[in-house]
């Protein structure tokens, strides 16, 4: 999906009430507008990053299982 923006501007004082007022395009909006193309789809790369961090959460949880196992055999 796509879009189609304008930007519109208010300035107000320090009673807040509008001083100024602004924006990018005409008065039919059909001027200087800006068009906003979205990302779609999924990329291969951000797939092998979330492998990655995954594997690495999962084996150190179970490095860490196992070093408290081993401390509490020690201390029987």
């Amino acid at each position: 999906p796509t879009a189609t923006y304008f930007i519109r501007a208010y300035a107000y004082n320090a009673d807040e009430s509008e001083v100024a007022y602004g924006q990018t395009t005409d008065a039919h909006k059909t001027t200087s507008l800006f068009q906003v193309e979205s990302i779609t789809g999924r990329h291969m790369a951000m797939d092998i990053c979330s492998i990655c961090f995954s594997v690495f959460s999962v084996v150190s949880l179970l490095v860490f299982f196992y070093i408290e196992k081993r401390k509490s055999k020690r201390s029987q």
